[in-house]
C-alpha cells in the first residue's frame, strides 16, 4: 500500500511519504498484536500460515493503554526532535567565518 499511494506525491516527497505510510503501517500492526484478539488475534503471515498472534496486554474498550502510547509516542518525537537542534554542527568553524 505504501508504495503504490508515495508516487502520488510531490518528487522530493515521495520517499518520506513512503516511510510515513509504512510506519503507521507497522505501529498499527504492533497495536493490534498488544490488544486482546477477540476474533482470536492478528494473523501476521496469512499467506503461509492461519496462525494469530496476540499478546493480550491491551483491552480493545479500554482508552488507558492507547492514551499511554500516544502519549510516550509524543514524548519521544518532541525529545528526538529537541536532540536534533542541540546536535553539534557539521561544518568546519575555519571555513564558517570566511
Amino acid at each position: 500500500m505504501s508504495a503504490g499511494c508515495a508516487p502520488y506525491f510531490l518528487g522530493g516527497t515521495q520517499r518520506r511519504a513512503f516511510l510515513l505510510f509504512t510506519l503507521g503501517m507497522l505501529t498499527h500492526y504492533e497495536l493490534d498484536v498488544l490488544m486482546i484478539g477477540v476474533a482470536g488475534g492478528l494473523a501476521l503471515l496469512y499467506p503461509f500460515t492461519w496462525e494469530t498472534w496476540h499478546f493480550d496486554l491491551i483491552q480493545p474498550n479500554n482508552w488507558l493503554g492507547t492514551t499511554m502510547l500516544v502519549s510516550g509516542a509524543v514524548v519521544l518525537w518532541l525529545v528526538l526532535k529537541v536532540w536534533r537542534r542541540t546536535e553539534p554542527s557539521t561544518q568546519d568553524e575555519t571555513t564558517s567565518g570566511a
